[in-house]
């Protein structure tokens, strides 16, 4: 009975959860199925209800196991990433880990990812960051889905430099990037916005492209709008024209900045009439424009004679609804037009209020 209202109780916070997603249109870049999440809270909830009120004792055997300095088997060691609740268990989990991983003749089991996956939830991104760089650990987060989680936490938490640290350092390990990697890279590097991280981030995607790697459509958006902040436009261009389909808010947007910045004039107000033309047809889509990208194409055409017919069409797609509060940034981190309530209910986020409130319900089990 208690386990069939907990999981009532689950289902109605992440309800929650994605109705507020779905109203505040953020996007995490990483998808549920990506960093597992569901699966460790899955765990989590019945390791915490097998163990209900003996948590504390369970701590405690450890504790002693430790001040004894005996061994620390699998089997005392995975308990402890689904009980732990607070930085306290996390070091007494991390104490457990470099104990397991000094006495182990082979090790199977990769605990990276589950203690990183317990980070991420618990916010402890230092914890994470300074373990994951400590070479004397490095069999511990040697596997590729380690660093793709701590690179998720490291961009949600804005530390961009440390993540491009990260990024390096698979490198140095020669990890292969993978296609949800190369969307963080691409982010991060878009973020950090400088001549150094679009060098980086021209690398890996020539890299990619030799790799043979099919990048998601927001992967390729963050290195043309990198290209454009950096006025690299035969990157911008290049890599704009590789994208398949063009059929959202997003993309049209970047078109228009790069018609603005190195086209010229007539092909500006060429987008922005076919944009206009769209609206009057209701069963089609219509383009959103950024207010913030028609302020910078504005500008850019104030001293031509085109700015007038500019001015027109911008009262047009003004009345239309067709121009948006979202910046370009904004844009990016949006969930896309067309992502429906069931693509929402697949993209999990386990580091809400409503989940922190779940877990201290676990506590009470």
């Amino acid at each position: 009975m208690a386990a069939l209202m907990f999981r009532t109780i689950s289902r109605s916070l992440l309800y929650t959860e994605h109705r507020r997603l779905h109203l505040t249109g953020v996007r995490y870049l990483l998808t549920n199925n990506a960093l597992k999440f569901d699966k460790f809270m899955e765990k989590k909830r019945s390791t915490t209800h097998y163990f209900q009120q003996n948590k504390e004792v369970y701590f405690e055997t450890i504790q002693m196991k430790l001040q004894n300095s005996e061994a620390i088997s699998e089997k005392d060691l995975k308990p402890m990433f689904y009980l732990s609740e607070n930085e306290s268990d996390v070091q007494l989990t991390k104490k457990c880990l470099f104990r397991f991983y000094e006495e182990a003749q082979t090790v199977e089991y990769k605990f990276g990812p589950l203690f990183l996956r317990l980070c991420h939830l618990l916010d402890l991104v230092d914890v994470a960051f300074e373990l994951m760089m400590d070479e004397s650990c490095r069999g511990a987060f040697s596997d590729y889905s380690s660093y793709n989680i701590l690179l998720d936490m490291l961009y949600k938490h804005g530390q961009y430099e440390r993540a491009l640290e990260v990024l390096l350092k698979m490198k140095i390990q020669y990890l292969t990037l993978r296609k949800d990697t190369y969307l963080l890279a691409f982010a991060i590097c878009y973020k950090l916005n400088n001549a150094r991280s679009l060098e980086t981030c021209t690398t890996l995607f020539e890299e990619a492209a030799m790799n043979g790697i099919a990048h998601t459509r927001l992967a390729l958006c963050f290195v043309v709008a990198l290209a454009l902040k950096q006025g690299d436009y035969v990157t911008a261009s290049s890599v704009y024209n590789r994208i398949v389909r063009k059929d959202m808010s997003l993309c049209c947007n970047l078109d228009l900045l790069l018609a603005a910045k190195f086209k010229g004039e007539e092909e500006v107000l060429r987008i922005l009439e076919t944009a206009t033309e769209r609206s009057k047809l209701d069963f089609l889509w219509k383009v959103t424009f950024s207010k913030e990208v028609m302020d910078a194409v504005e500008e850019k055409l104030h001293p031509t004679v085109s700015f007038e017919k500019f001015k027109e069409i911008y009262e047009k797609l003004g009345q239309s609804g067709q121009i948006s509060t979202l910046t370009l940034d904004g844009m990016l981190h949006a969930v896309p037009e067309e992502q429906n309530a069931t693509d929402l209910q697949e993209r999990k986020n386990y580091r809400s209020r409503a989940m922190q409130k779940e877990l201290a319900s676990l506590n009470t089990m």
